[in-house]
This record gives C-alpha cells, structure tokens and sequence, in this order.
C-alpha cells in the first residue's frame, strides 16, 4: 500500500513533468539565436525558415591568447561580427560560415586574423602586429553600433585629437576564391532531446518580466522583412537603446576616437585602417516599427568621418530592406544573415578599392 501511495505522489507528478518539459522543447526548438536565448522568446516563432548558405571557411583565424600574426593579409580588432561562425546545421552538415569575413575572402582571396577587442589593449594589438615577420596589408577596427562610442571614446581618452588624410593602401591583387556556397538550415527538432531547452525559456521569461533585455516591436506590414513565421515582429537588444543617450558631444569624441586609432597604427605599424561599425537591428528596421515613439535613429551618420577610412553599411544594409531582401539580420539573433554578411564584404571591397 505504501508503494502505491508513494507512486501516486512521486512518480506520477515527476513522470507528467518529464511529459510536459519534452513536449514543451519540441514546440520551441532548439536555441541558435542569442536573442531567443536570453529573451524568453521561442525559436518556433522567431527561428529563420529560409536557408542560410555560407562557405565552410570563415576567411579569419581567430587569435588565441599570446597568438602573434603569422601569414595574414589583413588584421581585424573586433568584435563577434568578426568573431562568430554559426553551426546552426544538424550535427551531421557542416558549418556554414555567413559572416563578412567568408564572403570578403570569398570576393578577394585575404585571410585574415582576428583579435576580439575586449581581450586585448590597443597596445597589446599593436605589439602582435609588430612582432610579425609578415607585416599584413591593412587593419579594420570593427565594431557592433551600440558599443561603437564608449569604445571609441575610451581610445581617445588622454590622447591629442589629430586630423590627418586617410592613410591609402598599396595596390592588391584580388583573387577571387572557388569556394561553393553551402546551405545550412536550422536546427527545428530536438537533436539530441536537452532538457536546458525548457528550462532556459522559462527561466529568461520569468525574467523578461521584471526588465527584459530583448525588447520586440511590432513592424508595418510591407515589406516583409524575415523568414520566421512571426515575422510582424522584430527582436532586438535592449541596449540598442543606449544610442538615445549620446549627444553631439559624444560623437566628437568618438570621431577623436577613431583618428587616434588611425593615427596609432599608421605611425606604429605604417598601415591604413579601414572602419567597420555594424549597425544595430533596430537602426536598420527602426523604420519600420509601427509604433513611431519606438523608432531608434542610427547615430553612424554624425561620425562618419572623412578624416579615416570609414565605411559606411548602414545605407546598403537599409537600401537591401527596403528592397525586400529578407534575413539581413538574423530573425533570432542580433547578427547579420547570409545576405548581412555579403553586403558588408561588398562595402569593403569597394572602400579598398577607392583608396588604392
């Protein structure tokens, strides 16, 4: 008798709980995008459905600690735009790599070397550099948009403003690479069965309650701007919204920031630098959010500066959108898809151009 009550009350409750949590993972799927992650939000609604393709080379080795630059046309001071290769396959294909650097080695045949810039100083970079046999070809400094001030203003932090003419760059022989294009889906099933899956979506949605950190917003109805099958709306970080605190103040100082950094390497190293700063999601969609008051404007257009090497990816990434191009950024993620990653390789390949 004792048996059986210990069943009713244990093992049954425990049994309908495992039923529950493994029902509840198949309907979400498993996470592939940082916003679904840490949102509370379900990959069934906001996973891609289009296939993404990329190249099994990713055009960038990644620096491990101490790693001096060895064989590199180029050398990057970044962040994870230049730090991420997504595996979103089945455990059986093969990665596809869509960040800029694929498709950028893809177009001109440069292997870069990547050095994410909250690991190392400015002046551990340089000494990296330095230290090669084989001095690269130029440098980027590239940064996500809503950590793109504070960084740059930490490098102008004691230092001289300089104006100077952008430092050209030698004539390069671009070699177009053979590499097929890969098609990669997402992840939909539970592959293998992982119980974090349920229990990280109701741990974040608890907290999205008290002070979400993914805001979502409904967008207008055309065009229509990614593949998954809650597409009227748009995930994006909530510190996207620091870009509403900063003032023309801020932006001189960046610009500071930049010709600094430019200045340093060019003295240092006698290299041009070239600047990549990712917009945000919400600076390339703002537009259409429904809701007016929502809207964040881009502050990249108050630091472009003439003075460097800047690129500018908020215009063609914006152009693309309106044109219906669907996944420039991932729907999941705060990342560019396949098509985010083209178009930024393709910026660069003509600012380069231009500068030889």
């Amino acid at each position: 008798m004792a048996g059986k009550k210990y069943f009713l009350i244990v093992a049954i409750p425990v049994s309908l709980l495992v039923l529950t949590l493994l029902g509840l993972s198949f309907y979400l799927q498993p996470f592939t995008g940082d916003l679904t992650r840490i949102g509370g939000h379900t990959e069934n609604d906001f996973g891609w459905n289009e296939p993404q393709f990329g190249y099994g080379d990713v055009g960038t080795q990644y620096a491990q600690r101490g790693q001096d630059v060895v064989g590199s046309d180029y050398v990057v001071y970044g962040d994870s735009f230049s730090y991420w290769c997504s595996d979103h396959g089945s455990a059986s294909a093969l990665p596809a790599c869509f960040q800029w650097t694929a498709f950028f080695k893809q177009q001109t045949g440069l292997q870069g070397l990547t050095y994410h810039q909250d690991h190392y100083s400015l002046e551990e970079f340089i000494q990296r550099i330095k230290r090669s046999a084989e001095k690269p070809k130029f440098v980027i400094y590239q940064s996500v948009e809503r950590y793109a001030i504070p960084r740059l203003m930490k490098v102008a932090e004691g230092e001289k403003c300089v104006k100077r003419t952008p430092l050209g760059i030698d004539q390069l022989a671009f070699n177009q690479t053979s590499e097929s294009l890969m098609s990669v889906g997402r992840l939909q099933g539970p592959d293998p069965f992982d119980m974090n899956i349920p229990s990280a979506y109701l741990k974040q949605l608890m907290v999205s309650l008290r002070k979400p950190r993914v805001l979502k917003e409904t967008l207008t109805a055309d065009p229509v701007l990614f593949s998954n099958s809650h597409n009227e709306a748009l995930l994006y970080h909530r510190e996207d919204l620091n870009k509403t605190r900063y003032t023309p103040e801020h932006y001189k100082t960046a610009k500071c920031g930049m010709n600094v950094f430019a200045a340093k390497i060019q003295q240092a190293l006698g290299l041009p630098t070239f600047f990549l700063i990712a917009p945000d999601k919400s600076s390339v969609y703002g537009q259409w959010f429904k809701h007016e008051e929502k809207k964040v404007a881009s502050f990249l257009p108050d630091i472009a500066d003439q003075n460097v090497n800047f690129v500018d990816l908020l215009s063609p990434l914006v152009s693309a959108a309106s044109s219906g191009v669907v996944d420039i950024y991932l729907p999941n993620d705060t990342h560019w898809g396949w098509r985010g990653g083209e178009l930024a390789a393709n910026a660069l390949v003509e600012a380069i151009e231009k500068r030889q």
